[in-house]
């Protein structure tokens, strides 16, 4: 098997998981949301790490659709920007970050 085994699992609701080279967590976004700042907990020793986001809701039917960026990416955390401020609280942004 190429790469390395990552297991993911047990994150609760706006915590973090951490180890060596992951953090990984979820945040639930509160109505008005234009921004949002993901602090790691435990600074990675660099910033070369790789994100992966996903903005999930699964209760509004219809549901809004929200374009984000990714900016200010640090050793400690980044910040996420929305197209517009979120119309409920139920969108949570999950994330994993490896470095």
């Amino acid at each position: 098997m190429f790469g390395k085994r990552i297991s993911f699992g047990g994150v609760k609701e706006g915590s973090t998981g951490i180890s060596d080279s992951l953090r990984n967590g979820k945040s639930v976004l509160p109505a008005g949301t234009c921004h949002h700042i993901i602090n790691f907990g435990t600074e990675f020793p660099n910033d070369g790490y790789t994100l992966t986001t996903s903005l999930i809701n699964n209760l509004d039917n219809p549901v809004s659709i929200y374009s984000y960026t990714l900016t200010d990416t640090t050793t400690s955390g980044f910040h996420v920007e929305f197209s517009g401020k979120l119309d409920t609280d139920n969108f949570v942004l999950h994330w994993i970050a490896i470095l």
